[in-house]
């Protein structure tokens, strides 16, 4: 099972895989949050937050339950979260979007 983190991660590419994608968005509670603040500074978002003390604090067994997550690195927020995820546990992440350096020959292959 592939824990998917915001909407431009295609399930297409998660079903040809041989996976069940299972979209990872909780929010509205304050525990999470707490639980992620001593690995986030302040000014990151509470979505984002959330979504990684659901996992860091094992608030909600679906987190616990993924082989894999992807997220959709849009912005550099979501980038921080997939760096928090590759960092602090030991899930494989798979970042998915546009690489922001234009150098880099990673970003046309």
């Amino acid at each position: 099972m592939v824990g998917v983190i915001g909407s431009y991660v295609p399930d297409e590419l998660i079903h040809a895989e041989g996976a069940v994608p299972q979209h990872l968005c909780r929010g509205g509670e304050l525990e999470p949050v707490e639980a992620s603040s001593p690995y986030i500074i302040r000014f990151v978002s509470l979505f984002i937050k959330a979504q990684f003390g659901y996992y860091i604090g094992k608030f909600d067994a679906l987190y616990q339950m993924v082989d894999m997550i992807a997220i959709d690195c849009v912005d550099c927020v979501k980038a921080r979260l997939a760096s928090l995820f590759e960092f602090f546990t030991e899930i494989p992440v798979t970042r998915i979007g546009v690489f922001s350096d234009w150098d880099k020959p990673k970003t046309f292959s």
